[in-house]
């Protein structure tokens, strides 16, 4: 389960051209229950799938997976950090979507 999407936008104008630069750090808090016989070692993890789409359009811009790493962790959730960059040119119809795939 993904309990908690703590993110950062930033942007700004590349040159003359009007098309933005824009940096996402995200910050993904997750909830992973196995079977306590379940060697970790062997365990075959998701991956935590991001997608940008431009609402008007309803295009998917660019999709990304992140690798989860069980040893990150904060109390009892797994934690991913990450950050990824993109240039589009402009951000007031863009959705950023997270998930587990």
């Amino acid at each position: 389960n993904i309990k908690k999407i703590e993110m950062v936008c930033k942007n700004e104008v590349v040159g003359s051209s009007n098309v933005l630069d824009i940096v996402v750090q995200f910050k993904v808090k997750m909830e992973l229950k196995t079977n306590n016989k379940i060697k970790t070692k062997d365990l075959i993890l998701p991956n935590i799938y991001i997608a940008l789409v431009d609402r008007g359009s309803e295009v998917v811009l660019a999709k990304m997976t992140s690798i989860i790493d069980i040893k990150n962790k904060e109390d009892n959730l797994i934690v991913n950090k990450k950050k990824f960059r993109f240039k589009y040119a402009n951000n007031d119809n863009l959705s950023i979507y997270f998930g587990i795939q």
